[in-house]
């Protein structure tokens, strides 16, 4: 369904059932749930294969609409390509399952899901599972439902712990803000974990005003609108320019992404997704499967039909995340990445998305320059009840500082 930058529809059927993660759960969300409530006889299990992992697609996307924060990173149609094509089998799903409340022998309900890895953290010689993030994943926030919250979060680490046998858990780029980082730290506080903050940062993020031309006055410098706008306007001069939203899966779609990023700097240097045969098959199933299921969008900018830049959405009814961005670098003196971007805010304001992750280094200099907001991740380290591992998270700023030291004086000795 090709559309213009002025009519643009969401096909997606439960945009209007879902409640923003970041916003405090209403009343209507839980209604939602009320056919489906878990008791809190919580279960938890290992699934190796992604044969295996399959088989929950159905419960899975129950549990996005339900999710604490809807990652679109843990959705089954990008985290199975993910598992198939990147995981190098070394990768397993954890999974939080219950009862349904006051009903017997049914389906179980799933309320929790994260893939995990086992690794060392900062090479400490203890049995540590991690959650799963490789270098195309932006965001590690764990599924939980938000009907069972608190009881799902407090057995996942408990079957973590004490099952899985793992004294430390490492979470690498999750939500520091918003009702999962409230779960995490009443946890902590509440059963006096011991924790460890690796890391903090912010990047850019999309929450709308009243309309698109406030957003635009109150975020975007006056500068770099009438700028853009004149870039644009030199550009349409060189031949026939449209801006689409595409939300219906086409191969040669993908195949045009792929092409338009390989054509650049990526490509030059070996990091875009077509460099390896693992990454461009990923990116393949990834699609087809998002698009046929209404969780990606595609925003293409043409000159004359020919793509000068596109960009990759995910997006979970209205919550969204920026995913890949490419541009044609013989048309760079017109800005396209910037352009696509401005043309993405109309998509947003015309498909009423309440927040989008920009996905983008938090010191990006286009981005920051047209997203007014921010939104903020960290990384830690949770140590299990245990003397040994509580001993060694309390030493990981010393560890931390450590490698940190030692890593700039080397730096400063090659230089």
């Amino acid at each position: 369904m090709n559309q213009s930058v002025i009519d643009v529809v969401d096909p997606s059927p439960s945009k209007v059932a879902i409640v923003s993660p970041l916003i405090h759960e209403g009343q209507e969300h839980f209604r939602v749930a009320e056919a489906d409530l878990p008791a809190d006889d919580f279960r938890g299990r290992i699934i190796d294969s992604v044969a295996e992992a399959v088989a929950l697609i159905p419960a899975w996307k129950r549990l996005m609409q339900l999710a604490v924060s809807r990652n679109p990173y843990f959705d089954p149609s990008f985290l199975l390509p993910a598992m198939r094509y990147l995981g190098e089998g070394k990768v397993s799903l954890l999974v939080i399952e219950a009862s349904q409340r006051n009903r017997k022998n049914t389906t179980p309900i799933l309320c929790g899901v994260i893939p995990v890895v086992f690794r060392k953290v900062y090479g400490i010689p203890m049995r540590t599972l991690e959650i799963w993030k490789h270098d195309q994943c932006f965001d590690c926030t764990p599924l939980i439902r938000a009907d069972c919250k608190e009881g799902a979060w407090r057995f996942m680490l408990e079957f973590i712990h004490n099952d899985l046998k793992a004294n430390l858990f490492s979470m690498n780029t999750v939500l520091g803000e918003g009702d999962f980082s409230n779960l995490l730290t009443e946890h902590s506080f509440d059963r006096r974990l011991s924790v460890f903050h690796r890391d903090a940062f912010t990047r850019a993020c999309f929450k709308p005003l009243d309309d698109e031309e406030t957003y635009l006055r109150t975020f975007v410098a006056k500068s770099t609108r009438k700028g853009t706008l004149r870039l644009r306007r030199k550009l349409e001069q060189l031949g026939e320019l449209n801006t689409e939203f595409l939300y219906d899966y086409d191969a040669q779609l993908v195949s045009q992404f792929l092409d338009l990023e390989a054509s650049g700097w990526k490509g030059t240097n070996g990091t875009a997704l077509a460099s390896k045969p693992t990454t461009k098959l990923f990116f393949e199933d990834m699609m087809q499967r998002c698009m046929r299921d209404g969780n990606a969008v595609v925003v293409r900018v043409t000159l004359d039909k020919r793509p000068i830049a596109m960009l990759i959405v995910l997006q979970q009814a209205s919550r969204a995340a920026q995913f890949k961005i490419a541009f044609d670098e013989q048309f760079k003196e017109f800005t396209p990445g910037t352009m696509v971007e401005f043309d993405e805010i109309r998509r947003m304001f015309a498909d009423a998305i309440e927040y989008s992750d920009s996905c983008a280094d938090p010191n990006h200099s286009m981005i920051n320059r047209v997203w007014g907001g921010r939104v903020r991740f960290q990384s830690l380290v949770v140590a299990n009840d245990r003397m040994l591992p509580r001993i060694a998270v309390a030493l990981m700023p010393i560890v931390q500082q450590a490698k940190h030291v030692f890593s700039k004086s080397r730096s400063e000795s090659k230089s």
